[in-house]
C-alpha cells in the first residue's frame, strides 16, 4: 500500500514540475520574441542587440548544460529549464536594451 502512495504521489509531483516549466519556458520565449520585435528592423544597431542576446543565450545554455547533469531522471525537465532560463536571459537583455534606447 505505501508504495501506490509513494508512486501516485512522485507521478502528480513530475506532472506539476513539468507544467511550472514548460510554462516558464513558454513565458519567457514570448518575452524574447516581444522585445526581440519591440528592438525594429534590422539595421547596424539592431544586429549588434541581436547578436549579443543570442550570444547571452548561448552562454546560458552552456552553464546550464555544466549544471544539470544527463544522466539524471529528469532529463525532459531539465532541458526545459535550461531553455527556458536561456530565453530569459536573452529576453532580459533585450528588456534592458530598450529601457536604454527609449531613455
Amino acid at each position: 500500500m505505501p508504495s501506490k502512495v509513494f508512486r501516485r504521489f512522485r507521478n502528480l509531483t513530475l506532472k506539476q514540475t513539468r507544467n511550472f516549466y514548460f510554462l516558464h519556458f513558454t513565458f519567457s520565449v514570448v518575452f524574447a520574441i516581444i522585445y526581440s520585435i519591440k528592438t525594429g528592423k534590422s539595421d547596424e544597431r539592431t544586429t549588434l542587440i541581436s547578436l549579443k542576446s543570442t550570444y547571452f543565450m548561448l552562454i546560458a545554455i552552456i552553464v546550464c548544460d555544466t549544471f544539470f547533469s544527463k544522466g539524471y531522471y529528469l532529463v525532459h525537465q531539465f532541458l526545459l529549464l535550461k531553455y527556458s532560463i536561456a530565453f530569459s536571459i536573452s529576453g532580459l537583455y533585450l528588456w534592458v536594451q530598450s529601457k536604454k534606447d527609449f531613455k
